[in-house]
Parts: C-alpha cells; sequence; structure tokens
C-alpha cells in the first residue's frame, strides 16, 4: 500500500449497512476526472474547491441514481491529493455498483486505512494523530472513544 502512493483509489466510506445516506470516497491525481465518467452533466473539475453539487451518477445504461459530489482540491484534502466525495442513496448493493463502476474507470480498491495513510506521507497528519484516527475508528465503549478523542 505505501508504494502506491500516486495513484487514485477509492473506497465506500460511510458504514456499513442500509442507511438513508452512503458516501464513496476518492483520492489522487485522477480522482475528478473519474467521477466526471459517472456524471450525468456535470464536471468535477470546473466545480469549485469545498462546494457541493447535486448530480445524477450514471451506473450503467439503464441506472441513473441522484447523488452529490464534494470537491477538495489537493494540498486542502485530508489526503492532500485531489479527493472527491460521492454521496448518494446509502443501499450496500448500489454502493457496491458505484464502486465498480469507479474502479472500471481506472480507480483501485483502497487498501483499509489508505486515505489516512495518505494523509500522513503527504504530511498532513502525524503519527499521534494517525494513532488516534485509528483508535476512535476501533472504539468499543464510550470511554475508549473519549481517550480516543484526546488524543
Amino acid at each position: 500500500m505505501f508504494d502506491q502512493l500516486d495513484d487514485t483509489i477509492v473506497a465506500v466510506s460511510s458504514a456499513g449497512g442500509r442507511s438513508p445516506r452512503g458516501v464513496v470516497r476518492l483520492s489522487g491525481p485522477n480522482a475528478f476526472s473519474i467521477v466526471d465518467g459517472v456524471l450525468t452533466g456535470g464536471c468535477v473539475q470546473e466545480m469549485a474547491n469545498w462546494t457541493r453539487h447535486s448530480v445524477t451518477l450514471r451506473i450503467d445504461a439503464e441506472a441513473h441514481i441522484p447523488g452529490e459530489v464534494y470537491r477538495f482540491a489537493g494540498p486542502r484534502s485530508y489526503t492532500k491529493q485531489d479527493l472527491v466525495e460521492v454521496h448518494t442513496l446509502g443501499s450496500p448493493v448500489l454502493l457496491s455498483m458505484v464502486l465498480d463502476r469507479l474502479v472500471s474507470l481506472g480507480a483501485r480498491p483502497a487498501e483499509p486505512g489508505e486515505f489516512t495513510a495518505r494523509a500522513f506521507f503527504g504530511g498532513g497528519m502525524s503519527l499521534t494523530e494517525v494513532e488516534g484516527v485509528s483508535a476512535l475508528i476501533r472504539a468499543r465503549t464510550d470511554a475508549q472513544l473519549r481517550a480516543a478523542e484526546r488524543s
């Protein structure tokens, strides 16, 4: 994972299971153009930084779903790279279809912790902060959560 920091990665970033909203995140040099490949009538590369846009996502010739795109140009993003979040309905099957479509357009499935690793290697987080993120994710009790928040 750490020898491939210059490609574009993608992962479902919302919690598992059904929910009203699901999030798919991309980071890397081709994040904007890859997401443009699934948009109908929108262009991430032309959007202003730190903005949200309502879009229609084209999964295939027949499947079009509503969504929102959030654009964060590097180095002013979590990973210090170009980063896009695609928000849509929180159906696990639907999120898997979006993920597969983005992979077919050139993104690589991210390894666990790879977005945070890119933030660390890009100089956006200290090792202590990375460990805090990991502890937040693994917290199973309120006490663990509070301890992770302090770090």
